[in-house]
């Protein structure tokens, strides 16, 4: 599966601020989906 440059960066940011992440995953999967959407 192609990973757009947004999820890529997420990975890295996860690497740096997993906890921060882990609390706020509800927006974190909202950002994925738009950008799902926007593949699509």
């Amino acid at each position: 599966m192609h990973e757009g440059p947004a999820l890529k960066k997420l990975e890295s940011i996860y690497r740096i601020h997993g906890d921060y992440l882990r609390t706020n995953k509800p927006l974190i999967t909202t950002l994925l989906k738009i950008e799902t959407d926007n593949i699509c």
